[in-house]
């Protein structure tokens, strides 16, 4: 396996690894500060953290998933 490929999926396993991480502890810190949420609170007035959370893993599992392909058509 080249050398290229090695740190790609090095960089790949660190990033799906950060991203689970950061979900993990999103929850834990709902369920122990569970705050009420505002028009305040929100984002631009529409989003709450779980819609910020979900896009975060959203591009993460799609930068692993176009990274795959972008390795396998090499």
């Amino acid at each position: 396996m080249p050398i290229f490929d090695s740190l790609m999926i090095i960089i790949l396993v660190g990033s799906a690894a950060m991203a689970l991480i950061s979900f993990n502890r999103v929850i834990a810190y709902d369920k122990r500060y569970n705050l009420p949420e505002s028009k305040y609170t929100k984002l631009f007035g529409i989003l709450n953290i779980w819609h910020i959370t979900g896009a975060y893993l959203f591009f993460a599992l799609l930068h692993v998933t176009l990274t795959i392909w972008f390795l396998y058509t090499l």
